[in-house]
């Protein structure tokens, strides 16, 4: 099923369907990819898993990048929030329950809350912004998927794509786009 935003809004079921299918996981962790790169270079790998059954997909960071985004409070809700968000932006429902680990990585920054008052909190502070990129999401949703049929990236059970072949939601020199292609590759 193909990213389409006004048949996911106006069909729940459908949107359940694609929530739940491969490329649900992969539109989650292209939201996490582009929040974490709105306010500086964030390398890492997109790990979507080949068993489609699974929703588990990750965005991770690189070691440097990871501590980065972990000194910043702000930018650390906002990467936290970005799947879920991505997810609520294209398909006007999100798989909150597949994102157990985005409420933990948030709720370890600050503090315990329930998930409602989490989502609450982050569609009021980030939604506007995550809704803003839509078409860099969209585009590396393309990106992804086309990996990810092309087994271009496989790695035993694991599609794990560099950031390096996404495109950035900030424009980028050739000295940083060079360097994430010699860390990430």
């Amino acid at each position: 099923m193909p990213l389409d935003p006004k048949l996911l809004h106006t069909n729940p079921m459908a949107a359940d369907v694609f929530l739940g299918s491969h490329k649900g996981t992969i539109l989650h962790e292209i939201g996490h990819y582009v929040a974490a790169n709105l306010d500086g270079l964030t390398c890492g790998h997109i790990i979507i898993p080949v068993d489609t059954d699974r929703h588990s997909g990750a965005f991770v960071p690189l070691d440097l990048s990871a501590e980065i985004l972990c000194s910043d409070p702000a930018r650390w809700s906002l990467v936290s929030s970005a799947g879920v968000l991505a997810e609520y932006h294209f398909c006007g429902r999100a798989m909150v329950g597949a994102a157990r680990g985005d409420f933990a990585a948030y709720q370890a920054v600050f503090g315990l809350m329930p998930e409602d008052a989490i989502v609450e909190r982050w569609t009021r502070d980030h939604l506007d912004r995550i809704a803003a990129h839509a078409a860099c999401i969209e585009q590396n949703f393309d990106r992804c998927v086309y990996y990810c049929n092309s087994n271009r990236f496989l790695t035993d059970n694991h599609h794990v794509i560099p950031s390096c072949e996404m495109r950035p939601p900030q424009q980028r020199g050739l000295r940083a786009r060079l360097d994430e292609a010699v860390w990430t590759y």
